[in-house]
């Protein structure tokens, strides 16, 4: 079905284009397919570049394909042209839970390299951006994730205190939200982290 509608490109609008190929990009980074992820974000945002001028400079998918692409330069290794990729991201929304995330994938890529003053200055940037949120509309789940690379990042920094705290308030955030994965990984991390 999806190859047909593939072939026939010309009888869906460029969205819905774009849409069919990031939701495709998204089946195979779910099954840790890195190569196919990687061909359908690019396609998306080729297709996106060729139609520039018919989406709206708003739209969603715009941010979505770029997010899409990042991760999979991210799961690649190819973490200048993921931090880059995601560094433009951030244009495309006007979304504070939306941009944290980016910066807090952006955070990722340092802790990744084992470069936590960098990795801070984007957690930092994304704790700001969200404390501007009233209280109701904070993403909770954001939230501990922040928490969990201010972890790592602190971990990497040789400040254990800090590390347990932030590892800690990442697990009340998880358990408070009933996130069994999160509360477990989250538990097996913080063990591993005080070993007492």
């Amino acid at each position: 079905m999806i190859e047909i509608i593939l072939k026939k490109k010309s009888l869906i609008n460029p969205i819905q284009h774009i849409l069919l190929y990031t939701t495709l990009a998204e089946i195979y980074d779910y099954n840790d397919d890195m190569e196919n992820l990687f061909d359908f974000a690019i396609e998306a945002v080729s297709i996106y570049h060729k139609f520039i001028n018919l989406i709206p400079k708003a739209h969603p998918i715009i941010e979505n394909i770029h997010s899409m692409l990042g991760r999979a330069y991210y799961k690649k290794y190819d973490f200048k042209s993921a931090s880059d990729t995601y560094l433009k991201t951030l244009a495309f929304s006007d979304e504070v839970n939306s941009k944290s995330v980016t910066l807090v994938n952006i955070a990722t890529i340092y802790i990744d390299q084992d470069d936590p003053k960098m990795a801070l200055t984007y957690l930092d940037q994304s704790f700001e951006l969200s404390s501007k949120l009233n209280q109701s509309i904070i993403n909770y789940k954001i939230l501990s994730l922040m928490n969990q690379k201010y972890s790592r990042a602190y971990k990497l920094d040789n400040d254990l205190k800090k590390a347990i705290f932030y590892g800690e308030e990442a697990l009340r955030l998880c358990e408070v939200h009933k996130d069994s994965r999160r509360v477990a990984s989250t538990s097996l991390y913080l063990s591993n982290l005080c070993p007492d």
